[in-house]
């Protein structure tokens, strides 16, 4: 089956909808507009949350085909390939340890975990490509100065001409094509799993060192 101009479509699951919940689901919905090349078209296949009618205002606003307050419906749904987990920080844990052993794959909002364990937890129950893409130049923002002008690279699917800033919900429609892309070619583009347990391993130590006045190792795994 083939979604309009013979993308692959692709089921997606929001899981949380909070205001990052509305996020993610705005940029899947505006993904295709700046990304027209990706092979994958998302498809808004169901959508949780706790709080009494907001899973239905979701689906009725976005279309979201089903709509539920049990977010393990969406690990049991078939046609949930794919889950962003924007619950609150406390289930990330639980929620993304369910959703990868039902073998979705999962856009996970930070922190992954309260503390390291919970990353790794996650991490651990996931399954991985081997090899990680190099990052791009806007990863190296904080190192280096970028100077971009009309039409370059990720900016330029965004804004006709330079000096017009970028919004946060511009940020997240990257963050979708990364991951859409990521399940489309098997390799990954941006941030991992692997990346989450090494800052929250960093953090752990930072607030160990801050407590003892001593320094902390922080292990690579």
């Amino acid at each position: 089956m083939s979604a309009a101009g013979g993308r692959r479509p692709v089921g997606v699951a929001v899981a949380g909808f909070g205001w990052m919940g509305r996020v993610h689901t705005q940029a899947y919905a505006r993904v295709l507009h700046h990304f027209p090349e990706l092979p994958l078209a998302p498809e808004l296949v169901a959508v949780a949350d706790e709080v009494p009618g907001r899973a239905e205002e979701a689906a009725a606003q976005f279309g979201f085909a089903t709509a539920t307050r049990d977010w393990r419906e969406l690990a049991a749904n078939p046609g949930v390939q794919a889950v962003s987990i924007t619950a609150p920080n406390f289930l990330h844990r639980e929620i993304g340890v369910a959703m990868a052993q039902a073998g979705k794959h999962l856009w996970m909002e930070k922190p992954v975990g309260l503390t390291t364990d919970d990353a790794r937890a996650v991490a651990d129950t996931a399954v991985f490509v081997p090899e990680r893409a190099r990052p791009t130049t806007y990863q190296d923002q904080p190192v280096s100065t970028v100077r971009v002008g009309p039409g370059n690279g990720q900016y330029g699917a965004f804004q006709p001409g330079s000096a017009i800033a970028m919004g946060f919900d511009d940020l997240k429609v990257i963050e979708a094509w990364n991951f859409l892309r990521s399940i489309a070619e098997g390799t990954p583009h941006g941030t991992t799993l692997a990346d989450a347990v090494r800052s929250a391993a960093t953090l752990d130590a930072m607030a160990s060192s801050a407590e003892t006045g001593a320094w902390v190792k922080v292990a690579n795994r």
